[in-house]
C-alpha cells in the first residue's frame, strides 16, 4: 500500500511553550509600531476617535481569536489555515487559502516589505530623532546618506533578510532564545513608550515645541486642522485603521505541530497576545489624545502626507519622535525611535517561519516535492522551505526598491482578506460537517452553543462579516484610506492569478500522483500524524 504522507512522521519536535508562541504572534502583531503607525493616518479619517477606533476593531479580533483557537485545538498540526480548510471544505479552498497566506500576507506584505522599510524608512527616522536630541547633524547626514544611496539600502537589506531567515534556518531553539532577547529590548521600548505617554501632560508638549509652531501646525493643515469628533468616520475607521492593527496575532497556529500542550498553550498565546494588544491600543491611543491633541495628530498627519516640507522637523511626525522633543535625552529617543526598526526586523523571521511551515504542510501531504518538507536532523527544521520563503522574500525586496513600492504593494491587498473570509467560512462550516466530532476535544467553552449557535461559529461570523468589511473598504472611495482606485483591477488581477496559480498547483500534484498509482485525495480524509 502506497504511503499516504511523504513520511510517517513530520521530523519536528514540540519546542515552543506559551512564552514562545505569545512572541511570535506579538512580534507580527509589532503593537508599539503599529499604535505609532496608525496615528499617521488620522487625515484619512477626519475627526475619527482613535481610542474608539480600537475599540471597534478589537471585536473582528475577536472573532479571529474564536476561530483559530478552537481549529489549532482540533488540527494541532503545523500549516494552520491549510490544514484546516483541506480537511473541512475543500483542498483547493486550502491551497487558495495557503498561497493567498504565503504570498499576500507573509510573505510580501511582511517580510519583504519590512527588509526594505527597517532599512528605507526605520534607519533614518531612528537618526533624525537622534540629530534632534543631540545636536549632533551627523546624525542627519547618516540618515540623508541611507534615503539616497538605493543600491546600498538595497544591500543592508538583504542583509536584514539573510539574518532574519538564519534565525528561523538554525532551529526553533535558535529561534526562541533569539527572540527572548530582542523583546527584551522590545518590551522595554514598548514599556518606556507607554510610560511616557501615561506620565506627559499637554503643557510640557507645548513648552517642548513652543505655541507658534504648534498653532502653525493647525493652521497650515486648514479645515484639516480642526477637529471635530465623527461618529461616521469612526465607524469607517474601525475595520481598515483599528483592526489592521491586530492581524498577525494568531501567527502560532501555522507552526502547530511545534506547539507544547496545545489546548493550554496556544489558547493562552493568541487570547493573551489579543488582550494585551486591545488595552495598549485603546489607553495609550487616549493618551496620545490628550498630550499632543487629536488637532494637532490630524493636521500632522495631513501635512506629512500632502506637504511634508510644511512640517517644522525633516523626521516623520511618530508620536515616539515627538516624545524624543519633549524630553530630548539621547537615551530616551534612542529607545523610542528604535521601534519601528526592531519591531520591523522582528516581523522577518517571525513571518518566515510561518509561511515556511505552511510550505512544509504543501509538500508534507505530497502536493509539492518531498525535498520542500525536509527537516534536517541535526537542526531539526525544514531548511529548505526557509530557503524557498528567503529567496522570495528578497525577489519582493528586489521589486520594491527598483519597480516602486505603492502599486506594487497595494496589488496584494485583497489577498488577506480573501484568505481569512475562506477561514471563517471553514469555522462556520465544522460545526455541521462529518468532522463534527472531532470538536469534543474542545474545551468546554468553546463547545459552547449561545442563543444555540456553537461558540465557533459566532467566531466565523464575526470574523467572516470583518473580513468583508475590510474587503468592502477597498472597493469604496467612502474609505479612502484603502480604497484602491484605479489599482483595483489590478489587485483582482494579481489575486485571482495567486488563486489560478494555486489551483493549477493542486491539479497538477493530483494528475502526477495519479500517474504514480496514488489517489492524492487519501490525504485530505486524513488529519497529518505528528
Amino acid at each position: 500500500m502506497a504511503k499516504v504522507f511523504s513520511r510517517e512522521a513530520t521530523g519536528l519536535t514540540r519546542e515552543f511553550g506559551f512564552l514562545d508562541a505569545f512572541l511570535l504572534n506579538m512580534a507580527v502583531v509589532n503593537v508599539a509600531g503599529g499604535l505609532a503607525y496608525d496615528i499617521l493616518q488620522l487625515f484619512f479619517f477626519p475627526g475619527a476617535s482613535l481610542p474608539l477606533v480600537f475599540l471597534l476593531g478589537g471585536i473582528p479580533a475577536f472573532g479571529i481569536f474564536l476561530v483559530y483557537t478552537s481549529l489549532s485545538i482540533i488540527f494541532p498540526r503545523t500549516g494552520g489555515d491549510y490544514v484546516y480548510i483541506s480537511r473541512i471544505v475543500h483542498p483547493t479552498a486550502g491551497m487558495a487559502n495557503a498561497w493567498l497566506n504565503i504570498l499576500g500576507f507573509f510573505l510580501f506584505t511582511l517580510t519583504g516589505f519590512n527588509a526594505w522599510y527597517v532599512v528605507y524608512t526605520g534607519l533614518p527616522s531612528l537618526l533624525t530623532s537622534l540629530a534632534v536630541s543631540t545636536g549632533d547633524m551627523g546624525y542627519a547626514r547618516i540618515a540623508s546618506f541611507i534615503q539616497t544611496n538605493i543600491t546600498f539600502d538595497f544591500a543592508l537589506s538583504t542583509i536584514v533578510l539573510i539574518i532574519g531567515a538564519c534565525i528561523v534556518m538554525f532551529g526553533l531553539k535558535v529561534f526562541k532564545w533569539a527572540f527572548r532577547l530582542i523583546f527584551v529590548y522590545y518590551f522595554l521600548s514598548a514599556a518606556l513608550l507607554a510610560a511616557l505617554l501615561l506620565v506627559t501632560n499637554h503643557t510640557m508638549f507645548i513648552n517642548a515645541i513652543g505655541k507658534d509652531t504648534y498653532s502653525n501646525v493647525i493652521s497650515s493643515a486648514s479645515q484639516m486642522g480642526v477637529y471635530r469628533f465623527s461618529l461616521t468616520e469612526t465607524l469607517l475607521a474601525a475595520v481598515p485603521l483599528g483592526f489592521l492593527t491586530f492581524t498577525g496575532f494568531q501567527s502560532s497556529v501555522y507552526i502547530g505541530s511545534e506547539v507544547k500542550n496545545v489546548k493550554r498553550n496556544q489558547t493562552l498565546a493568541l487570547g493573551v497576545s489579543m488582550l494585551l494588544t486591545w488595552v495598549y491600543l485603546v489607553v495609550l491611543a487616549y493618551a496620545a489624545s490628550n498630550i499632543f491633541s487629536n488637532s494637532f495628530l490630524q493636521a500632522a498627519s495631513y501635512l506629512w502626507a500632502t506637504n511634508p516640507s510644511a512640517m517644522p522637523f525633516s523626521a516623520t511626525p511618530f508620536i515616539t519622535f515627538l516624545l524624543s522633543i519633549i524630553y530630548r535625552n539621547p537615551a530616551i529617543a534612542f529607545l523610542l525611535n528604535s521601534v519601528p526598526v526592531v519591531g520591523g526586523f522582528l516581523l522577518i523571521p517571525s513571518t518566515i517561519l510561518a509561511s515556511s511551515r505552511i510550505l512544509f504542510a504543501l509538500s508534507f501531504d505530497r502536493i509539492l516535492p518531498e525535498w520542500v518538507s525536509h527537516v534536517n536532523e541535526r537542526l531539526r527544521s525544514p531548511v529548505y522551505s526557509v530557503i524557498l520563503m528567503m529567496v522570495i522574500a528578497e525577489i519582493w525586496v528586489v521589486v520594491l526598491y527598483f519597480f516602486g513600492y505603492i502599486s506594487t504593494w497595494l496589488s496584494l491587498s485583497l489577498a488577506t482578506p480573501l484568505a481569512w473570509s475562506i477561514t471563517a467560512i471553514a469555522a462556520i462550516v465544522l460545526p455541521f460537517s462529518k468532522l463534527k466530532s472531532n470538536m469534543q476535544v474542545l474545551p468546554r467553552w468553546l463547545r459552547a452553543k449561545p442563543l444555540g449557535v456553537p461558540v465557533m461559529v459566532w467566531g466565523g461570523v464575526i470574523q467572516l462579516a470583518g473580513m468583508i468589511a475590510w474587503l468592502a473598504s477597498m472597493f469604496s472611495p467612502i474609505i479612502n484610506y484603502l480604497y484602491l482606485g484605479p489599482l483595483i483591477y489590478s489587485a483582482i488581477g494579481v489575486s485571482a492569478g495567486i488563486i489560478v496559480l494555486s489551483l493549477g498547483l493542486y491539479y497538477g500534484a493530483l494528475l502526477y500522483r495519479r500517474r504514480q498509482g496514488f489517489d492524492l485525495s487519501l490525504v485530505f480524509r486524513e488529519i497529518p500524524p505528528e
